[in-house]
């Protein structure tokens, strides 16, 4: 059983909201809480999310949220609340690159992106696959970009969630932000609890019932304000702390996870910039990891005419310790990235090239990429390729030696393990046609040197190690995403529906990828006394086909249905959601079965002065 070296924790970085690339749209302006209303129109970019999808769709945590979102595959350590990891397409072990309001988030000991103790109610949007203008580095597996709300220019905001459920799932929620002004203070409190597994487990052998409990908290406080019209700042500190027990392999498997995030930001114009400190703590029975982080980002994104530029630069110093298996190991590791972003408009023609270089003390990678986006009748045809690249992480450069989990092999760090690179191309096609949107993409990757825990040729053959790999998978993947917004009548009906296809070679990098992939949502409402009120109804649907977790191991195919019903009174609204409605026994990661059939009801309340 795999022995997480990582640590997920939701990082509310509140502050005032900018655009984050010459190639980003403005920001839409927060979405009204009421959900049911005159439809504005389908997402133009179905990779960007705002907060009203969020609103309405009463997710427990981001994971949670990304599980039913097309455009990506999650994987969680058993139900709602524990450990999750998100990939583009599947690829690799869920080391999607993660920043939230500037700040890169990962756990620099596995790499793994910190999604399960994110509270979707802080969000204002988020960019499910992110350029790299917003997400300040290369990453093979992908990148989400996650801004916080930003402060409302007139009143506070307060907002409550409160929820239970079946299977002792609890959730609050309570948010506070002071008006927009010189000065300003925003708090929040967040709380996930999970009682665990209520599957029928009789074809499991255990000396005790799964518990697969999970249990997160998190606070923040922000103090954040602006100087002038153009200028502003953001300094705080959020704290988080989760724990998790038991799974398919043992009633009583324990993790602890604590950590921190404290920063402080100023923007001028088009120049902003951020030093932060992060650390992440995991302990286990048989290992523990701790790392501390100081680090700082600065961009610069200008503007003339149809030209613009964006600049970063990106710098980390990490201390770290591992403890596995008995085995103990220090480092001490720098780290920096920059690059920039060029692109220039004319004639109905987008032009853009991207480029970027990381390295630490052992290796250099780059990646670098262009393209051009034309426009056509209801649309637009974007045509790129570029290369990609991931450092390795702590844990596959320096874990110390150690029998793994299974007490078959020895486990061991490769300090001259190189990075990864990928090559891609790719093909979108955007059609807009009244209330429906078309989304159809193709893309081309194929792995040049993928990292493997194999052993060393010629050394000890019980011994593993990160390697590069000489073979160079291909995939070749196919999506289509539909969105639709009218009005029927009294009625609204809203609808977001997306599959993919892959063929290649389902190997290394690529042996996690599902072959097909399918995911629908679809929510009807009608207003009710004279706009006072609204009521609507919504489903989710999730079919994934069989392929390997991270181990090796063969997984089922699944499909997974959730309803909902939601009334709102004012700025109050009242839900129920059967989640899992099939009750379907299925696992993302082999031994950790997921959320059971779930009935959750709650109340959202969002207050203003």
């Amino acid at each position: 059983m795999m022995r997480g070296l990582w640590l997920c924790a939701v990082l509310a970085l509140p502050v005032v909201a900018r655009a984050q690339g010459p190639a980003a749209p403005p920001p839409a302006p927060v979405a009204p809480v009421d959900s049911v209303r005159a439809p504005i129109g389908v997402r133009g970019a179905f990779h960007l999310i705002d907060r009203d999808n969020y609103l309405r769709r009463h997710a427990f945590s981001l994971d949670h949220f990304l599980e039913f979102e097309p455009g990506g595959v999650l994987a969680r350590l058993g139900p709602i609340g524990n450990e999750a990891f998100y990939s583009r397409w599947g690829i690799g072990r869920g080391r999607a690159l993660v920043t939230v309001n500037d700040i890169p988030v990962n756990d620099p000991q596995d790499g793994r992106a910190p999604l399960a103790h994110i509270a979707t109610s802080g969000l204002a949007r988020l960019d499910l696959d992110a350029p790299l203008e917003r997400s300040f580095g290369s990453s093979i597996e992908g990148a989400i970009a996650i801004h916080e709300l930003d402060p409302v220019p007139q009143r506070p905001h307060t907002f409550i969630e409160l929820s239970k459920g079946t299977n002792e799932v609890k959730q609050r929620r309570v948010r506070f932000g002071s008006k927009a002004g010189p000065v300003g203070i925003d708090l929040s409190y967040d709380e996930v609890l999970d009682d665990g597994y209520d599957f029928d487990a009789n074809d499991v052998v255990l000396d005790a019932r799964p518990d697969g409990r999970a249990l997160s908290r998190n606070a923040a406080a922000v103090i954040r304000g602006s100087f002038g019209d153009d200028t502003d700042y953001s300094v705080g500190l959020r704290r988080f702390r989760a724990s998790s027990t038991g799974d398919l392999n043992s009633a009583f498997s324990e993790a602890e996870r604590s950590g921190h995030i404290a920063w402080a930001g100023v923007g001028a114009g088009p120049v902003r910039g951020t030093v932060y400190g992060r650390g992440y703590s995991n302990e286990r029975p048989d290992s523990s990891t701790r790392n501390e982080t100081v680090g700082g980002v600065a961009a610069y994104d200008g503007r003339r005419g149809g030209a613009a530029l964006h600049l970063f630069a990106l710098g980390e110093h990490t201390n770290a310790t591992q403890e596995l298996g008995g085995a103990l190991d220090d480092a001490r590791v720098n780290t920096g990235t920059a690059g920039g972003r060029a692109q220039a408009d004319a004639g109905g023609i987008t032009w853009f090239a991207d480029g970027s270089v990381a390295g630490d003390e052992k290796s250099l990678a780059w990646g670098a990429g262009g393209g051009v986006t034309r426009a056509l009748p209801g649309g637009d045809l974007t045509l790129a390729g570029r290369r990609v690249f991931r450092l390795p992480s702590l844990g596959e450069r320096y874990a110390p030696q150690h029998v793994s989990s299974d007490n078959l092999v020895l486990l061991s760090g490769n300090r001259g393990v190189d990075p990864e690179t990928a090559l891609e191309a790719s093909a979108v096609w955007t059609l807009r046609a009244g209330a429906f949107t078309s989304h159809a993409r193709g893309a081309w990757i194929r792995s040049q040197d993928y990292i493997a825990w194999q052993p060393l040729p010629g050394a000890d053959p019980l011994l593993r190690l990160p390697l590069n790999a000489d073979d160079r998978p291909a995939m070749t993947f196919v999506e289509e995403r539909l969105g639709v917004a009218a009005m029927l009548g009294r009625f609204e009906v809203r609808g977001d529906a997306g599959g993919s296809y892959t063929t290649g070679d389902r190997t290394g990098a690529f042996r996690s990828v599902p072959r097909t992939q399918l995911n629908a949502a679809l929510e009807v409402g009608t207003e009710l006394f004279e706009k006072s009120s609204a009521a609507y109804f919504g489903a989710e649907y999730a079919f994934v086909d069989e392929r390997e977790d991270y181990r090796g191991v063969l997984l089922p195919s699944y499909q997974v249905v959730n309803l909902s019903l939601v009334g709102r009174l004012i700025d109050a609204r009242f839900y129920v959601r059967w989640l899992n409605l099939l009750d379907e026994q299925y696992q993302t990661v082999s031994g950790y079965l997921m959320t059971p059939r779930t009935l959750a009801y709650g109340i959202e309340w969002t207050l203003f002065n």
